[in-house]
């Protein structure tokens, strides 16, 4: 279980990492994002690369979510703590924001780009429901990532050198998280902007 759970992640980092880029290029403007989905889609929209990824989001919910069941109890450090909770945030978000883009494609039949994402982030009071539940997402897929290169470095290094490389990639995230955050909270959505695909 743990095996497939650790290969469909990869799998999903992989999608995330490429997600967080395109989310990065907020910070310089709009169109730059929209430019680079525009190109990505390309890839991660092709029917057996799509099947894959979904495969992969469907196996690391379930798989993650009976890990945290199984891991629980025996979590000892702070690190144990962080990478079952983090993992749960993350499942759960995966479940409604994998739904909400796919009932927006397919049920809506909208464009589920930038603007979509971030309208609700927008407007009072759903901002201050989807502000924090976007921050905790990202942020949780850093706390993931940190608490995974702890377990692992620390078998190669002292485990204070692998603890402090995590609590950097924490506050990497975290920083990263703000800037991106703060700059989706306070786009400007052009009228229009979310637009009819058939």
């Amino acid at each position: 279980m743990k095996g497939i759970h650790y290969f469909s992640g990869l799998t999903i980092a992989l999608f995330v990492g490429i997600h967080l880029l395109n989310h990065a290029l907020i910070l310089h403007s709009s169109k730059w994002h929209i430019t680079f989905m525009n190109a990505a889609r390309k890839v991660y929209r092709h029917p057996i690369i799509e099947t894959i990824l979904l495969a992969a989001v469907c196996t690391q919910i379930g798989t993650g979510i009976y890990l945290v069941y199984s891991k629980w109890d025996s979590a000892e450090s702070i690190f144990d703590f962080l990478h079952i909770a983090s993992g749960f945030y993350m499942s759960l978000f995966l479940i409604i924001h994998v739904s909400a883009v796919l009932t927006g494609r397919y049920k809506l039949g909208v464009d589920t780009n930038l603007y979509f994402g971030v309208g609700y982030m927008n407007v009072n009071p759903q901002r201050y429901f989807f502000i924090p539940y976007y921050a905790l997402a990202i942020t949780s897929f850093f706390v993931h990532v940190a608490c995974i290169h702890n377990a692992k470095m620390s078998k190669y290094v002292a485990l204070s050198t692998a603890q402090n490389q995590s609590i950097g990639i924490i506050a990497i995230g975290i920083i990263f998280t703000i800037l991106v955050i703060t700059k989706m909270a306070n786009l400007h959505i052009p009228t229009g902007a979310i637009k009819k695909i058939r």
